[in-house]
C-alpha cells in the first residue's frame, strides 16, 4: 500500500468513525428514552432497555454505515480540496479515479460486513428486541420486589426476598408463605430464588435452591420439615405468556430462510414480501461502494459562490433522496406493483449512471477552481 493511498484511509477512517458515531447517537438515543420509559412503567430494571437498545444495533448500522461512508469520502475529499492538496494531486498527474481506489477496497470490505449483518445479526437482533419488549409489556407481573417487603400476593401467598439483583428476578434470602383452609400453612426459606414464567402454566413461579420447607397441616399430622436442594414455588400470578417462533416478520428471517419455501415457523409472508426484503438488504450491502463513488466527485465540481455550503447540500441531498426513492421502491415491490429489476434495483442502477456522469465530468477537467488557484501558485513562485 502506498503512502497516498494510507494517507487517504486514515482521513476517511476518522471521518467515517465520527459521522457514525453521530449517527448511531441520533437515531438511538430517542428509542432509548422511550424503552426506558416503556420498562419502567412497567417495573421492569432499567437493564432490560439496554439489552432491547443493544439488539436494535444491528439495525441502526444498517442505516448509517452507508450515509457515513458517503459523508466521509465527501468530507475527506472537500478538505483535500480546501487544502489544495487535491491541487497538487492534480497538478502531478493523479487522478481522481486514481485517489477512489483504497477509498473502494475499503468501501468494500464494509459491504461484505454489511452483507454478514443484514443477512444474520439484524434477523436475531430484531427478534430478541421483540421477543424482550414482549416480555416487558405483556407480563401480568407489575410488582417489581423490593428487598425487606411482604407481599400478599392474594390466595393466601406471601413473598419476602430478603435482597434482588439488579435484573429483578434473582432473589436472595427469599421467605415464601401459603395459608390454604384444608391444607394447613406451608413455609418456604431458601437462600436463593429466581422469578421466572412456567411455559406449561405460564404462572409466574420463584425457582428456590438451598432451602427449608416447612408444612404444618394442624391436628395429628403435626409439621413437616424438609430440607432441598431445589424447589419451585408457584405465584398466583400470570406470567409472560411467549411471543411465538421467530419468524412472524420479514425482517427476523435470515437471507438463507429467505430464500427458502419454507421460511421459520409463523412466517404467513407472500412472496412479494421476502423478495423485496431480500432485494433491500443486496441493495443495502451494495449501496456503501456505490455512495462512496458518487461523493466522490461532488468535493471538485464548479459550484460558484458559496461552493462549500452548495456543495455539501447537494451531497446531503442526493443521499437522502437515494434513501427516498429506495423506500418508495421497496414498497412497490413488496405489494407487486413493480420487480425487484425496475423497483429498487432501478433506483440503484440509475445512481449509478449518476456517479459515472458526475465522475466523467470530474475526469474531463472541470476543475478550473482547483487550476486557478495552482495557476496562481506557479505564477507566484
Amino acid at each position: 500500500m502506498t503512502v497516498l493511498s494510507r494517507y487517504l484511509l486514515r482521513r476517511a477512517a476518522f471521518h467515517f468513525t465520527v459521522m457514525l458515531a453521530v449517527m448511531l447517537l441520533a437515531l438511538t438515543l430517542e428509542r432509548l428514552l422511550e424503552i426506558t420509559r416503556t420498562v419502567t412503567d412497567r417495573g421492569a430494571p432499567v437493564g432490560r432497555a439496554l439489552d432491547m437498545i443493544v439488539a436494535l444495533l444491528p439495525h441502526y448500522l444498517g442505516l448509517a454505515v452507508p450515509a457515513a461512508a458517503f459523508l466521509a469520502v465527501l468530507i475527506s475529499l472537500h478538505q483535500m480540496r480546501h487544502d489544495s492538496e487535491l491541487s497538487v494531486m492534480h497538478a502531478a498527474g493523479i487522478s481522481l479515479t486514481r485517489l477512489l481506489r483504497p477509498l473502494m477496497v475499503a468501501a468494500l470490505l464494509l459491504a461484505a460486513l454489511m452483507a454478514v449483518n443484514t443477512a444474520f445479526l439484524q434477523p436475531y437482533g430484531r427478534y430478541v428486541y421483540r421477543h424482550t419488549l414482549h416480555e416487558v409489556t405483556d407480563s401480568r407481573f407489575k410488582m417489581r420486589i423490593v428487598p425487606g417487603v411482604f407481599y400478599d400476593l392474594g390466595n393466601g401467598t406471601v413473598l419476602r426476598a430478603g435482597a434482588v439483583g439488579p435484573d429483578g428476578q434473582n432473589l436472595e434470602r427469599v421467605f415464601a408463605a401459603r395459608d390454604r383452609p384444608g391444607d394447613g400453612r406451608t413455609y418456604v426459606l431458601a437462600e436463593a430464588g429466581t422469578l421466572s414464567t412456567d411455559r406449561e402454566t405460564e404462572r409466574l413461579v420463584v425457582r428456590m435452591a438451598q432451602g427449608t420447607l416447612i408444612r404444618d397441616r394442624g391436628g395429628a399430622s403435626g409439621v413437616e420439615k424438609i430440607h432441598f436442594e431445589h424447589y419451585i414455588w408457584p405465584l398466583p400470578v400470570q406470567g409472560t405468556t411467549s411471543r411465538g417462533p421467530r419468524g412472524k416478520d420479514e425482517r427476523e428471517l435470515t437471507v438463507p430462510e429467505l430464500l427458502s419455501d419454507t421460511p421459520a415457523a409463523g412466517g404467513d409472508l407472500s412472496l412479494e414480501v421476502r423478495v423485496a426484503e431480500l432485494n433491500k438488504r443486496l441493495v443495502s450491502a451494495v449501496s456503501i461502494p456505490l455512495l462512496a463513488v458518487l461523493a466522490a466527485p461532488i468535493p471538485v465540481l464548479r459550484a460558484g459562490r458559496g461552493s462549500r455550503l452548495t456543495r455539501f447540500a447537494v451531497g446531503i441531498g442526493v443521499l437522502v433522496l437515494y434513501q427516498k426513492l429506495l423506500a418508495l421502491a421497496e414498497g412497490l415491490v413488496a405489494s407487486g406493483t413493480l420487480p425487484p429489476w425496475g423497483g429498487q434495483w432501478g433506483v440503484v442502477a440509475a445512481f449509478a449512471l449518476l456517479a459515472a456522469g458526475l465522475l466523467r465530468i470530474a475526469q474531463a477537467g472541470n476543475l478550473g477552481p482547483l487550476r486557478r488557484r495552482h495557476a496562481s501558485v506557479s505564477k507566484a513562485a
